[in-house]
């Protein structure tokens, strides 16, 4: 990937003097017809594809969960008519996927950097997957429904007993061939770094002998629109309905996706998150512009950095 001049990256960001939830700039009237004609077409195609499958394989995974569908192998059936449903939302939202280097196939768990909301569109059309998600995003308009029926394991990151929980499902999901993504970080980044991830999640990993795979995420968007961390990007105190909007307007989104694995061979938690924490850096190209609107609005975050 090539990145933009500094000049260009530093005019940007200079005029961003407002806090993050007001960086999320107006779309073009084209952008709002864009946007407009996208959100009816995720809207048509998640009815459509929930009355038809997406639905009853979701309560296949109930019945087999309480014990009543002697079929474990459902749930992987399930993350593929998932994959399938989230590539069409791909489509639909101009969201182009760039992928190299050891991607993982089921059962495994990989952990990621996080960005925002669109790395689950990025990861669950790619691959056949469920992701570990902040219970609050169960409540989000339209996303919040989508990563429900993909399978998505809510946690609590309040409560160190929802830890303990939800790492007994990731053991058990992946026994019944599922991969599994976490966000080890915490919360989501404007792009400009990678926080260090927290090893509290690793605890699947520090327990079995499997590979753990990762992956290095980040965002482009064309040379005439707004930058990423604006428009891709959800961090701070963004809010979601505007910045889903203003995404939605974007003529095309480049993600930049780079895989890979290391040995799972110490049960030193600790040690996994931060050999993750570097390597994941290591291959992360960082959103031009990024650094210089986080020193304006200071998330949070920085404070971890």
């Amino acid at each position: 990937m090539t990145r933009p001049s500094s000049t260009t990256a530093d005019s940007a960001a200079s005029a961003l003097t407002k806090p993050a939830d007001q960086f999320v700039p107006p779309a073009s009237v084209i952008g709002n017809i864009r946007a407009a004609i996208r959100l009816v077409g995720i809207v048509l195609w998640t009815v459509s594809s929930c009355i038809t499958y997406v639905v009853p394989f979701d309560l296949l995974c109930d019945a087999e969960r309480k014990g009543w569908l002697p079929w474990p192998g459902v749930h992987a059936v399930r993350a593929r008519v998932v994959k399938f449903f989230f590539r069409v939302v791909q489509y639909i939202i101009g969201l182009r996927i760039h992928a190299e280097g050891d991607e993982p196939t089921p059962p495994f768990l990989l952990v990621s950097n996080h960005l925002g909301y669109l790395d689950v569109f990025v990861f669950m059309s790619h691959l056949a997957c469920a992701l570990v998600a902040k219970r609050e995003v169960r409540s989000w308009p339209l996303v919040g429904y989508l990563v429900k029926i993909g399978g998505t394991i809510f946690i609590d990151r309040n409560s160190r007993r929802d830890v303990l929980r939800i790492n007994d499902r990731l053991e058990t999901a992946m026994q019944r061939g599922q991969g599994v993504i976490v966000f080890p970080e915490g919360t989501s980044t404007a792009g400009d770094q990678v926080l260090p991830f927290r090893a509290s999640l690793l605890a699947p990993i520090a327990a079995s002998d499997r590979p753990v795979y990762y992956a290095s995420l980040t965002y482009r968007t064309p040379g005439e629109e707004a930058p990423a961390y604006q428009t891709t990007a959800w961090w701070g105190d963004m809010e979601f309905a505007p910045h889903f909007w203003r995404m939605l307007a974007v003529p095309r989104i480049d993600a930049h996706v780079h895989f890979g694995r290391i040995d799972g061979d110490t049960d030193d938690r600790k040690e996994i998150a931060e050999r993750l924490t570097t390597v994941v850096r290591s291959h992360f190209e960082p959103i031009p512009g990024a650094d210089q609107a986080v020193e304006i609005a200071q998330p949070t975050y920085l404070r971890r950095a």
